[in-house]
This record gives structure tokens, C-alpha cells and sequence, in this order.
């Protein structure tokens, strides 16, 4: 577990840190409030542009979930594709903002868990439910930080996939639901195989 809060000096670069040759058998990393200096939210940017040059072998759980729900939702995650990459990450928690989270068509090969709190009015949601991760089972994105929708085009892409698998439990908050939306949806691949 890593922290910063120390508005009054910059917070250690996540590249030092991971250059730790001790990293190579880290199979959890889990960072909590990562403030910087003149921004008063936290800011998870640097640890996915430090992971997009080191690989860190073991890892299996990537966490960052800041304390305060209204600080972490909206924090600045960073770019996700290369950590969704990792050969071996079985799990992903983020609370915050995922900027430039061009996901579609990524392909994660171990994903097995992906949790993001965010902002309707930032996640890029059909980006999000667009990763490849056939041994996905538990999919949870709220995006109703606040009080926007998501409009239900957004998620009817997602719910004709036929890729997934393992998918088994799914929560999507902040939908905006509707007739024609239930309607479509009882036919979905996806809600047959839900528990």
C-alpha cells in the first residue's frame, strides 16, 4: 500500500518506486490518496504512464481507490489500455476519472474483475464496455457521480456481445432506463448467463 497527501511538496514519482527491483514480486498494488502539488484531488495519471514502461511480472491486483468517495471519483486516472494489458491482472479497482480511456478493443487477458466509480459526463462508458476480457466475471461501473445518465444507447452495444464468456455478475449505475430498454434487453446474450 502507497499513499500521498502532502499538498505543500510534489509527491514522489511513481517511477522511482517502481523501479524497485522488489516490485518484480508485487502482486497487489494498492495507492490511496495520491495528491500533487496546486491540485487538490488525487492524481493517478503518473503511476499509468510509470506502468506503461515497467512491467511489474507478478501483479494481479491493480487498486486505486482514494479514501474519500467524492476525492477519489474524482481524481484523474490515467491512461487504463496498458494496465488492462498486463498478462497476469485479475483485478482492477478505480475510483476516479480514466482520461483518454481508449479502450475499445483491448484485449485483457486475465481480467477477471473491473470496478470504476467515475462521472457520467467523463467516463467514456461505451469505451469502458468495449475490453476484451474473456475470463471477465464481475463487472461494476458507476458513472452517476453527478446525477447525470447514461443514456441507454450507451450500454445496448455491450449487452448484444456474445464474447463474454464468464461474465456472471454485472452492476451499471447511472443508466437511464426506459421501456424500450427492458424490451431490448430480454433478449440480451449477455443477462442469459448473469447469476
Amino acid at each position: 500500500d502507497v499513499g500521498h497527501s502532502d499538498v505543500a511538496n510534489e509527491a514522489p514519482s511513481p517511477a522511482n518506486l517502481l523501479a524497485d527491483p522488489r516490485c518484480d514480486h508485487m502482486r497487489e498494488l494498492h495507492v490511496r490518496i495520491w495528491l500533487v502539488k496546486s491540485y487538490e484531488r488525487s492524481d493517478y495519471r503518473g503511476w499509468f504512464q510509470a506502468m506503461e514502461t515497467r512491467v511489474l511480472p507478478a501483479l494481479e491486483w491493480l487498486d486505486f481507490d482514494a479514501g474519500d468517495p467524492k476525492q477519489a471519483r474524482e481524481a484523474r486516472a490515467g491512461r487504463l489500455a496498458s494496465a488492462l494489458r498486463h498478462p497476469l491482472l485479475r483485478k482492477l479497482t478505480l475510483m476516479g476519472t480514466p482520461k483518454d480511456a481508449d479502450l475499445g478493443g483491448v484485449e485483457a487477458p486475465s481480467l477477471e474483475e473491473m470496478k470504476i466509480w467515475s462521472a457520467a459526463d467523463e467516463l467514456r462508458l461505451d469505451q469502458a464496455l468495449k475490453v476484451r476480457a474473456p475470463k471477465l466475471k464481475r463487472l461494476f461501473l458507476d458513472a452517476g457521480w453527478h446525477g447525470d445518465f447514461i443514456e441507454h444507447d450507451q450500454v445496448l452495444p455491450f449487452f448484444q456481445r456474445d464474447d463474454l464468456i464468464s461474465l456472471e455478475h454485472l452492476e451499471l449505475r447511472g443508466v437511464r432506463l426506459d421501456e424500450d430498454l427492458f424490451a431490448r434487453l430480454a433478449h440480451s446474450p449477455v443477462l442469459r448467463r448473469l447469476k
